[in-house]
């Protein structure tokens, strides 16, 4: 359905949320009427509610991200959390990333932010690497998935269209997806971490079928294992397989990594 249905101007979660947000409002202002005999009218209120606001923070938040608009003439505020790095952590299960048929749209975000938010700008960055996105240059950000919902959120509980703009395109500058892929992400130093690792993994698995390590090794092991695979992961943009370069050894890495997840779980029995 997404391909025939899709329209840049039109998404769906954002839809459903506008719509359930309103459906909501008008039932609370239904009931608040009701049981006031319409006295609420003469009571100081803010409309429309801040249901809107209050979603985009939380669900801002299980992301790692907090925002949150202050008073009038104050900056808006952006803060990071620990919390969101576990959330969002998608490189155990990659397939659900790499499965995803790609629309053939790019979602570019374009923002100007002044010096003087240095810290807002900084935040910004650093979420934008959390959802994956490559910076194509300078203040340009880009990724395939559709983050209109994400954008959304941003707009309501970080006034981010102050300072930014979210653009869809088919193509950037009529460059081949590959080299757009390129200059987005940095393939050849993941390319490189991901090779080191399955040469590791290789020696490893080595070892443990043939029974060299002694079983007080084994959970540490284990540990380093789970850090190296990490690392070998951390700059994996885990795109739809039709936008994966040559070269690219992500399935691999996850093979290798529940291969030797797997020989551990047996020894450790």
């Amino acid at each position: 359905m997404w391909q025939w249905f899709h329209h840049p101007g039109f998404s769906l979660p954002v839809v459903r949320r506008r719509l359930g947000e309103e459906l909501l409002d008008l039932l609370l202002m239904t009931g608040e009427l009701l049981t006031t005999q319409c006295r609420s009218y003469m009571w100081s209120r803010s409309f429309p509610s801040t249901l809107a606001y209050d979603g985009a923070r939380r669900r801002l938040s299980k992301a790692g991200l907090v925002a949150y608009r202050r008073g009038a003439g104050k900056d808006p505020v952006l803060r990071l959390t620990a919390e969101g790095e576990r959330v969002t952590d998608d490189i155990f299960h990659p397939e659900r990333w790499w499965q995803r048929r790609w629309s053939g749209a790019w979602y570019l975000m374009v923002y100007d932010i002044p010096e003087s938010q240095r810290k807002y700008r900084d935040v910004l960055r650093q979420f934008l690497r959390r959802l994956r996105m490559g910076n194509l240059q300078g203040s340009v950000w880009i990724t395939p998935r559709d983050i209109r919902p994400e954008y959304d959120d941003l707009v309501k509980a970080a006034g981010i269209e102050s300072y930014a703009y979210l653009f869809e395109a088919q193509t950037v500058l009529g460059l081949p997806v590959e080299q757009v892929v390129r200059s987005a992400w940095p393939m050849d130093l993941l390319e490189q971490c991901q090779q080191w690792y399955g040469e590791n993994a290789q020696r490893n698995w080595d070892a443990l079928r043939l029974k060299k390590m002694p079983q007080r090794s084994l959970w540490f092991f284990a540990r380093e294992a789970n850090r190296a695979f990490r690392a070998a992961m951390a700059l994996d943009p885990l795109l739809p397989k039709a936008l994966w370069p040559d070269g690219y050894r992500g399935p691999e890495v996850i093979a290798w990594h529940r291969r030797l997840l797997g020989e551990l779980s047996r020894q450790l029995e």
